[in-house]
């Protein structure tokens, strides 16, 4: 794991109810890297915030930690 899915690791146990049922993974391409957040439908609400505000700030937070030369992408999921 790299520094970025720590901090997704850490946010997520920070702000989700069942700290337990999530899964962060990365993918990466040749100009991208994806980080895709998957939680349950009942906590999904919680990680996107109203009016998207907190996955907004998130995907803000990312960016700008974000050092590779590569585009990042956070995108959220159901599980």
């Amino acid at each position: 794991m790299n520094k970025i899915e720590d901090l997704l690791n850490f946010i997520a146990e920070s702000l989700l109810e069942s700290r337990d049922s999530y899964k962060v993974t990365r993918v990466e391409s040749d100009m991208n890297v994806l980080y895709m957040i998957q939680v349950k439908k009942n906590d999904l609400g919680r990680l996107i915030g109203k009016g998207g505000k907190t996955a907004n700030a998130i995907r803000t937070l990312i960016y700008s930690c974000h050092s590779s030369g590569k585009r990042a992408t956070v995108k959220f999921e159901e599980l």
